[in-house]
């Protein structure tokens, strides 16, 4: 289990519990704080988790997970609760448990650094918090933990993280590769921040989770907009 308590005023995170098993269901608990108080997360706030190899700042990632997204806040202790699936196919590797089914068990545990990144909505650069230790721990592999995941790539990352310019996009509605409502949005987490040039003008577009009413201009519903599967929105921020 991962226990951590993240101050996003002073960046600083202390881990109570810093180890992760290598199964898809591994608990994390995180207490959020503000200046040393128990604070919540806003809708426009997001938390990401990634772990890389020791040392390795540049490195790919091991686990990168919004760790919040199907979290729940627990009131009496003060914070939120969810679970990881630290069962990817790099964690194996790390531990040495390369036939991709954890069924060895004798390898030894690995220390790598944890980072967690908070995410505001209309912000390019996240809060990053200091970098601290957590434990890989090798876990026998269960039947619930099936084909190890595989991490998303950079590309994956950067869609759903920073601005992208979309330069074929010459118009907002009517569907197709070249208007804004025709990039494909299923599957993508929200926030993802687009910048489009529409003759000559620049602006900026925010994806967000909604069933919101739409005006064709601010705010503008995707073709692939389903109110019970795929209920997101287009709008406006600069």
């Amino acid at each position: 289990m991962l226990q951590l308590a993240f101050d996003r005023s002073t960046r600083a995170v202390v881990p109570t519990t810093g180890s992760i098993k290598s199964s898809a269901r591994e608990a994390i608990k995180l207490s959020l704080l503000d200046n040393g108080v128990a604070a919540t997360l806003s809708d426009a706030e997001a938390i990401v988790l990634q772990l890389k190899p020791k040392g390795q700042t540049d490195g790919d990632c091991v686990l990168l997970e919004k760790v919040l997204e199907t979290a729940q806040y627990v009131t009496l202790s003060k914070r939120y609760e969810a679970e990881l699936n630290a069962f990817t196919s790099p964690i194996l590797t790390l531990l040495g448990l390369n036939d991709e089914n954890g069924a060895n068990d004798a390898k030894a545990p690995v220390v790598v650094d944890g980072y967690l990144l908070l995410f505001t909505e209309g912000d390019n650069e996240p809060i990053e918090s200091n970098t601290f230790d957590v434990t890989l721990v090798p876990a026998k592999y269960l039947n619930s933990d099936t084909t190890p995941l595989a991490l998303p790539g950079p590309l994956d990352w950067l869609v759903a993280h920073a601005t992208r310019y979309l330069p074929a996009v010459t118009g907002l509605t009517g569907g197709g590769a070249t208007n804004l409502d025709g990039f494909p949005t299923v599957g993508l987490s929200v926030p993802v921040l687009l910048e489009t040039v529409i003759n000559d003008v620049s602006s900026k577009w925010l994806l967000k989770a909604g069933t919101d009413a739409v005006d064709g201009v601010g705010s503008i519903r995707p073709t692939d907009y389903n109110a019970s599967t795929n209920a997101k929105y287009w709008f406006q921020i600069a």
